[in-house]
């Protein structure tokens, strides 16, 4: 429940009622006394049965009276007081209540006294359905006007025709419809007993209280409905009309303002629980059907009964509805939600209502990933809501219906008891041991069917969406209500807080991108939440700033919206995230990474912070949203952000690895983010924002280029490469580059390979996946063996994809890497190993790019790299003859194709066209690589791919004893 602020601390707030009419104390306003304003201000109208209109902040629908000022002048009330008690004068003073001539003010009769967190004024006292007197007061206690207020029906106030003079306490009228802070109504009487009720002619049709196939919804669940129909021959506006499941409650959901149904049409409404206006267009009520529910009624806008039904107790997926020709209920087979109940009819006897199952059934589930680390695997608890045991031997769970997929050993399960069913990938079902199912329960939500020995379906239970650490369930035996709870209790009876839905998700009056300053942003949600948002970046809580729907908030720079919804009964809502770009548009796409641990001194990754903060294993939740060229939205989503690298992580922009978890909502992210990839597909579990490296200070293309030259030539793997701006919390980080990230999942998404059945090998020493067993044992025969040896050497050629190693070495050779750690290689069961390029930052240096580094790397005894890293396999298989001419020619081929200079300089031109306006951008926010310093290596890169042509040539003559003309033998045979 929301928090009621009360007097002693809000007396300050100036605004503190719900106004119509009103404005800020205004100098002129007239000092209200008894004499000065008698039927002057007057009480108005007054209800003390309510259940419809006004609900406060918390939801409630309270009691309230409302002043009026007759005049034209403006009284200042703030000094006055209302009271019910005419010994007690002073019972509640009217602090900041302001009457314009001709204005409104209505005070709630709460009994909680003071102002909410909607400014309205609350009094501490309460007023009796059965009739007491109320007084308004001026300072010094004299009575100002008093209304003696009779007994009133539900959802009926009393009151004063508006416009009439001379009113005393006695001159009183009950009206049908009220309108708290408005004119008073035409529809009146003098009579409660003869008050006229209007409507639309609108009736309930048709419903369902156990859909499980008939419709579902935009969010794929299948809720409970009922059918409305318009039987006359105009539109029915349903603006204000009412629908609940409880007789006397009939205000407990509203229709949207502007809901109408057509003449002769239908409209079906969802009873979710969700309240909200779902991607589809359909309706959500508030509240969910029951099968202890028996009524549904349908409310006109003066909060009375329009149309009433009494609720059958009815099997899963039959129907209750209206023969249109005899007016008579009857039960359908075969529902027709959205049409005219044109199938056969039948008595609802045919029909009776079944048993609870059989008292077994399906009490708690959860997607396990999501619930922050309790449990670490799904899970399906089974309740015995039966008083005698039940042996559940034979009975099965499943997915869909027929297609079993967990069958229960000998079990019994005593009345009262639960079983848990540990949903993790693996078949364990011997009596007597934990049981495990080899299936995963879907985080959006699925149908779970349990039947017992002899097939027969006995329960179907919808998970619904889950979410970091929520499960779904049922309270006790009830099948007809899903409830979510923030304590799952696997084994135990379900506990924590149970809600019935999520909020609805907020909705931004515009979407991000770039905007002009000074531009205006609303929030909606439906009536009765509340809304609370962040500008920083950070995710919102029930601490954050409360949205004022009156006021739009201004966007006067680049900024990061966050908005979270909150009703009672329910779950936060979704995130809806927006970034505001005010700013001049960037030529290339733009990403915005916003969250808590980012940017700040104490706890930011990408900064150097108090104690060099990128040396911490701190993993954030960020919201990711990529904008395309144009500045449109093309894809948002939440994942865990760490950064990562070696030298490079004490460089200022720091590499961030983006790693998408089911418990942050989703485990791979569809995107084409990079068009021009020849091989995989674009799903990614995870990508890498790199800011080029150590190349970041110079030329910013070194460690992208080379996947651009050797794609679709070389058969090695690379990663694809995207330029983006990166705006960190709203604030411009610089030049970056999309990538993907060489792990397992790249592997199976490109190639299809089986997970768990890949040794993915990095930097020669560990594995990233699977096992390094295998890669050392064929490392230690290169450097044990001869491999001049056709033996030795074929045995080699059968662990090796031969090609692939060939074009990894020519690739670090010939740019010139000096970072020659970074080998990564892999094979999948019953495959050969591979290589993959990776880590280009060093490359193509002023310093070193002359050095023979096929000599360095593939040829020299000590080792390569710095570290005199093992180049045991290269080195032995160049000593084959046959592998040594494999290896000559492909780097002929290369130097004749891939590395052919005017093509590699077009690619340089193209990347450094790409980049070119965003580079004084990048050069305004950092220190290096200035603009000129930026050209400089540009030129330098051009001049690079025009000379090493030659070098490399040079270097193959050198290294394998080649003449000038067996040389240009291999480049003629090798086009």
């Amino acid at each position: 429940m929301k928090k009621i602020l009360f007097p002693v601390l809000l007396m300050l707030f100036a605004c503190s009622v719900l106004l119509c009419g009103c404005s800020e104390v205004l100098p002129e306003s007239i000092p209200v006394t008894a004499e000065t304003s008698e039927n002057q201000i007057i009480i108005s109208e007054v209800m003390s049965s309510n259940s419809v209109f006004i609900p406060a902040a918390d939801g409630r629908c309270y009691d309230w009276v409302e002043l009026h000022n007759l005049t034209d002048r403006t009284f200042d009330l703030s000094s006055c007081y209302i009271t019910d008690d005419e010994r007690s004068p002073k019972k509640f003073q009217l602090t900041g209540v302001v009457l314009e001539p001709g204005g409104y003010a209505v005070v709630y009769l709460s009994g909680l006294g003071g102002v909410d967190i909607d400014n309205r004024l609350h009094a501490d006292f309460k007023l009796s359905s059965q009739g007491e007197t109320i007084y308004l007061n001026d300072p010094s206690g004299l009575i100002m006007f008093k209304m003696m207020v009779p007994q009133l029906n539900e959802n009926v106030s009393y009151g004063f025709p508006d416009g009439a003079r001379g009113y005393t306490e006695n001159d009183g009228v009950w009206f049908a419809a009220p309108t708290p802070g408005e004119r008073n109504s035409e529809n009146y009487s003098y009579d409660q007993s003869k008050l006229v009720y209007t409507s639309n002619g609108v009736i309930i049709n048709e419903y369902m209280t156990g859909n499980s196939y008939s419709v579902y919804d935009a969010d794929g669940d299948y809720p409970d409905w009922v059918e409305l129909y318009n039987p006359t021959d105009s539109d029915a506006d349903m603006s204000g009309y009412m629908l609940s499941d409880d007789i006397d409650a009939i205000g407990k959901w509203k229709f949207p303002e502007g809901t109408v149904i057509p003449a002769g049409g239908y409209l079906t409404v969802f009873c979710s629980g969700k309240d909200k206006v779902d991607d589809l267009g359909n309706l959500h009520t508030s509240f969910s059907l029951g099968s202890d529910d028996t009524d549904l009624v349908l409310g006109n806008n003066q909060g009375v009964a329009a149309s009433h039904t009494r609720l059958i107790k009815l099997p899963e997926n039959i129907s209750g509805g209206l023969v249109e020709e005899t007016g008579e209920w009857k039960v359908f087979a075969r529902p027709t939600p959205g049409g005219a109940n044109i199938t056969t009819a039948f008595e609802p006897d045919d029909f009776p209502a079944p048993d609870i199952n059989d008292g077994v059934l399906i009490s708690e589930t959860l997607a396990g990933s999501s619930s922050g680390g309790t449990y670490k695997t799904d899970y399906i608890e089974i309740y015995n809501a039966t008083s005698g045991a039940v042996d559940l031997g034979g009975y099965t769970l499943s997915q869909s219906p027929g297609e079993v997929v967990f069958t229960f050993p000998q079990t019994t399960l005593n009345a009262g008891c639960y079983i848990v069913v540990w949903c993790d990938g693996i078949d364990i079902s011997e009596s007597g041991k934990t049981l495990h199912a080899a299936i995963k329960i879907n985080l959006g939500g699925e149908q779970l069917y349990l039947a017992d020995a002899t097939g027969k379906i006995v329960d179907v239970f919808s998970t619904g969406k889950q979410i970091y650490g929520v499960s779904s369930g049922r309270v006790g035996s009830d099948v007809s209500r899903r409830k979510f709870f923030d304590k799952p209790t696997p084994g135990e009876e379900n506990g924590g807080n149970a809600y019935d839905a999520y909020a609805p998700k907020p909705v931004f009056s515009s979407m991000g991108g770039y905007v002009e300053s000074g531009t205006e942003v609303s929030i909606s949600v439906p009536e009765g939440c509340t809304v609370r948002y962040t500008t920083d970046g950070i995710l919102p809580d029930e601490s954050s700033a409360l949205y004022d729907p009156s006021t739009p908030l201004i966007i006067s720079r680049t900024t990061v919206l966050k908005a979270v919804a909150y009703r009672d009964n329910c779950l936060s809502s979704e995130l809806a995230a927006a970034t505001y770009f005010v700013t001049e548009p960037h030529s290339i796409p733009v990403v915005s990474m916003s969250g808590f641990g980012l940017i700040d001194h104490e706890n930011g990754i990408l900064v150097e912070g108090a104690h060099k903060n990128y040396r911490k294993e701190w993993v954030r939740n960020v919201h990711i949203e990529y904008y395309d060229e144009s500045g449109a939205l093309g894809i948002e989503f939440d994942a865990a952000a760490e950064i990562f690298g070696q030298y490079s992580k004490t460089e200022d922009k720091k590499g961030v690895r983006l790693s998408f978890r089911e418990k942050y909502g989703i485990s791979e992210v569809v995107y084409p983010f990079f068009p021009d990839r020849v091989e995989g597909s674009n799903s990614f579990r995870s990508l890498l924002l790199r800011p080029s490296g150590q190349d970041q200070t110079k030329g910013m293309l070194r460690d992208e280029i080379v996947p651009e030259i050797i794609r679709g030539r070389v058969d090695v793997d690379y990663q694809e490469v995207r330029a983006c701006a990166l705006y960190v919390n709203g604030e411009y980080w610089g030049l970056y580059y999309i990538r993907e990230r060489f792990d397992e999942d790249y592997l199976v998404n490109k190639y299809g390979y089986e997970k768990g059945k890949i040794d993915l090998i990095k930097s020669q020493i560990f594995e990233q996946a699977g096992t390094i067993d295998d890669y050392i044992a064929m490392q230690d025969f290169a450097r044990l063996k001869d491999l001049t040896y056709s033996k030795n050497y074929e045995h080699m050629a059968s662990l090796i994809d031969l090609e692939s190693l060939c074009d990894f070495w020519i690739v670090e050779t010939y740019f010139a890497n000096t970072d020659t750690g970074n080998i990564r290689c892999y094979k999948a069961e019953g495959g050969k190993w591979r290589w993959m390029v990776y880590d280009f930052d060093w490359s193509m240096n002023r310093s070193t790019y002359k050095r023979d580094y096929i000599y360095n790397h593939c040829l020299e005894k000590t080792g390569h790299g710095s570290a005199d890293f093992s180049n045991a396999i290269i080195r032995k298989m160049l000593q084959n003859a046959e592998f040594r001419d494999l290896f000559i020619s492909r780097y002929c081929y290369h130097l004749n194709t891939t590395f052919e200079p005017d093509r590699c300089i077009e690619i340089l031109d193209r990347m450094a066209d790409v980049i070119r306006d965003e580079v004084p951008r990048n050069a305004e926010r950092w220190p290096k690589p200035s603009v000129e310093s930026w050209e400089n290596n540009v030129e330098f890169l051009r001049d690079f791919f025009e000379e090493k042509p030659e070098m490399a040539k040079q270097q193959l003559r050198s290294n394998f004893g080649l003449s000038e003309a067996e040389l240009e033998e291999y480049l003629e045979k090798n086009k």
